[in-house]
């Protein structure tokens, strides 16, 4: 019975050993891959400097914002989890509130609502403000996109209204031109982290937020005066557009948004075509913008920034006029891919014309992953390292470090990828040691690489304005 129980003993002492060194090794491996995937995007990147300075010209949306942690604000507010998760296009009551962020918690996407409750507002920032974890910095699209810009060697003016005191926050390399109004436009970011439970009904499914605002510079696009005028005496290489989802249910007079677009449209029409012009997207859940925007904005641009959310709803809008709420969070590269180039080939089947643009390059981002599609033998250039820049940014930005550390890191991109979801399509094997992916179709190239996901993540808001701007830096000129 004894040399049993030493057997028995001696045999559970070696599986576990066994065990032990299976998980070490797969530690140990695993950091070997993440290094190897590092260390080609690290080598693409060092292949291009920006050293001549470039121009761009950057607007419209400048904020102060406010990020808390949304359960503990929503518990201090005395808002519980409500019976129903239900978008409401407005926020204007408490239960608006709670069923609004129900659902995009639920879905985790990110999300920006108007507050139309100013008291509400009030009481947000107010309650926020008393809150352990609450931080504050200058944020929105054109000041994100401005000092990802400036930090990466290009001459950038930021065209944003935006108060004295908070102009001090912003680096002195960069030129800010626009009115100074009485008040910043304000932004609660509502974060959440992922697999985060809400009551007993709603679970997140990845880190996101949503956005609460009672914008009254942004919706009007204020700076645009200021944007043409720099757009004349600089004579920028890039002029950059973002913000637009600001104007999205805000209570115009009728009549009053298609004039603001109308007026930056004319601004398209002047500028030289040297002067490319890029469009990042956001959320959009208003279908009168979003027609206001395929006739003002997208015939004159050149380059569209998007993430998996917005892509879906363009295609959409594009194809069937309907606007797409949410969209997977775990896109397919393929799927993807065949979702580009369909925007792709409509957009470019409209006739080019008075002043109007074919759009010449598609940068899509992901948690994911990077693709970037351009047009052969267009302006843009160095597809192969914008793409290993975009993902290297979208690193450092979560993460909120220019260093990289692979231990809080991880890939979630598949091993090898499909081009198209079509049966029979080719299969794109994913090589560390090379983890940019390009290849060429028609008059189009594709560029495709896994990102390294941050796990101890800093920063929720302003990645995908980040991300664009890291790649936009080594692709114009």
């Amino acid at each position: 019975m004894a040399c049993n129980s030493i057997g028995v003993v001696g045999f559970l002492v070696v599986l576990i050993a066994v065990l032990t060194g299976f998980y070490y090794r797969n530690i140990v491996n695993n950091e070997r891959h993440l290094r190897s995937i590092l260390n080609g995007m690290l080598s693409l990147e060092r292949k291009v400097k920006v050293t001549n300075s470039p121009v761009a010209a950057v607007a419209f949306e400048a904020t102060l914002d406010i990020f808390v942690e949304s359960l503990d604000l929503l518990k201090s507010l005395g808002i519980d989890p409500p019976q129903r998760a239900y978008p409401h296009e407005v926020i204007d009551s408490e239960m608006a509130l709670a069923e609004t962020f129900a659902y995009f918690f639920e879905h985790s996407v990110a999300s920006s609502r108007y507050v139309s409750n100013k008291d509400l507002f009030r009481k947000i920032v107010e309650k926020a403000n008393h809150l352990q974890h609450t931080k504050m910095i200058v944020g929105g699209t054109a000041t994100c996109f401005a000092k990802r810009l400036a930090l990466n060697g290009w001459k950038t003016h930021l065209t944003v209204p935006m108060t004295e005191s908070t102009r001090k926050f912003v680096p002195s390399s960069i030129d800010i031109v626009g009115e100074i109004p009485k008040e910043d436009d304000i932004h609660m970011i509502f974060e959440f982290p992922g697999f985060e439970h809400w009551g007993d009904k709603f679970v997140s499914q990845r880190s996101n937020r949503m956005v609460l605002h009672t914008d009254v510079n942004n919706p009007y696009l204020k700076s645009l005066d200021t944007l043409k005028q720099v757009s004349k005496t600089e004579n920028p290489a890039l002029v950059v557009i973002g913000g637009l989802h600001m104007m999205d249910s805000f209570p115009y007079k009728e009549g009053e948004r298609a004039q603001r677009l109308g007026e930056l449209a004319n601004l398209f029409k002047e500028l030289p075509f040297k002067s490319m012009v890029h469009f990042e997207m956001g959320v959009f859940h208003e279908h009168a913008l979003f027609v206001d925007l395929l006739k003002y904005v997208f015939p004159y641009s050149d380059s569209i920034g998007m993430n998996e959310q917005d892509l879906p709803n363009l295609l959409s809008m594009l194809k069937y006029d309907n606007i797409t709420k949410v969209a997977t969070q775990k896109p397919r590269v393929a799927v993807i891919l065949d979702q580009m180039r369909q925007v792709y080939k409509i957009l470019r089947s409209k006739p080019a014309s008075n002043a109007k643009r074919r759009v010449t390059r598609l940068h899509l981002h992901t948690l994911a992953f990077q693709v970037m599609m351009t047009t052969r033998e267009s302006p843009w250039t160095n597809s192969l390292v914008a793409t290993a820049k975009a993902s290297l940014t979208a690193t450092r930005h979560v993460c909120g470090s220019n260093f990289i550390h692979t231990n809080k890191s991880r890939v979630i991109m598949d091993d090898s990828f499909s081009i198209s979801s079509l049966p029979g399509s080719d299969r794109v094997p994913f090589n560390a040691e090379r983890p940019v992916s390009c290849w060429s179709e028609d008059d189009y190239q594709f560029c495709v690489t896994p990102v390294l996901v941050c796990t101890e993540i800093v920063h929720t808001a302003g990645g995908g304005d980040n991300i664009s701007a890291g790649g936009l830096s080594v692709q114009a000129k």
